[in-house]
């Protein structure tokens, strides 16, 4: 039996397809079998039923692009230490969101990773929200009200300019962009070292992220509208169940759609 494919808009920046295959439909609505073989258009019905009241959706949201080819080594490049922050606005997400992973994009700065690069981090990572915004990202304080503890240990990773540097959290974060507050990811590095000066890919003219972070000469920086382009890994949350006069109505129309077949059929047999 075909599949029948069913394209799905989720979001205004992510569209799905899913294929369905009409027996596993089917499976699920056996008992509507006895009246008849069922149509496309019914299993169509209860497939988008399914898909509706279905799992959360893995996908990945990304922040900032790196058009001119900037980098900066601050926080993950080898020789930082201390505590850096990054703001991420909630508008960069259309709804609440599971956070399972974070990458950052590795860059050839200035020449030195030509091939690849052993870089060792014993670091910490914490998530939160802040009412801090990308035009004024404030301070460490400011933003370390409610951060959640994401990651916290030592990675030992190769970095080339295709590759990256990705953490996979041991605790998932659900930032709900609706809160009216933007998401904060802190980053407290204890001790780094790399084999080769490391850039990651900067966005210095954004609109959705911000960042604080410190130097010897300078201190503590609150840099708005820049950041390192960030991706989130995740799960969208699942849409709310259907009520159950929603899912009648559904199974309704698979009778009514089988049962149509099996009139017409009895009709050309006469």
């Amino acid at each position: 039996m075909k599949p029948i494919r069913l394209s799905l808009v989720q979001s205004s920046n992510s569209n799905r397809e899913l294929a369905i295959s009409a027996g596993s439909a089917v499976q699920i609505v056996r008992g509507l079998e006895r009246l008849g073989s069922m149509s496309q258009c019914a299993i169509i019905v209860l497939a988008i039923g399914m898909l509706i009241a279905g799992a959360s959706r893995g996908e990945t949201v990304s922040f900032g692009v790196s058009s001119d080819g900037a980098a900066n080594v601050y926080p993950f490049g080898g020789s930082y230490s201390g505590e850096y922050q990054n703001i991420y606005s909630s508008t960069g997400f259309m709804g609440p969101f599971t956070i399972t992973e974070i990458s950052f994009d590795a860059t050839n700065f200035n020449g030195e990773l030509t091939g690849s690069a052993t870089a060792m981090y014993d670091l910490m990572l914490r998530l939160g929200t802040t009412s801090s915004q990308p035009t004024a990202p404030g301070s460490f304080s400011a933003n370390a009200n409610n951060l959640v503890t994401v990651f916290d240990g030592s990675e030992s990773i190769t970095l080339t300019p295709a590759s990256g540097l990705t953490f996979n959290l041991s605790t998932p974060f659900v930032f709900n962009p609706t809160s009216g507050e933007n998401l904060v990811l802190d980053v407290v590095i204890h001790s780094e070292s790399s084999s080769a000066q490391v850039g990651f890919a900067f966005d210095d003219n954004s609109t959705q992220m911000g960042r604080v972070f410190q130097t010897p000469s300078l201190g503590t920086v609150s840099g708005g509208n820049q950041g390192l382009v960030t991706h989130f890994s995740g799960n969208a949350a699942a849409v709310a169940p259907l009520p159950s006069s929603v899912w009648a109505g559904a199974v309704l129309l698979g009778i009514l759609g089988a049962d149509q077949v099996r009139r017409k059929r009895v009709r050309g047999r006469i």
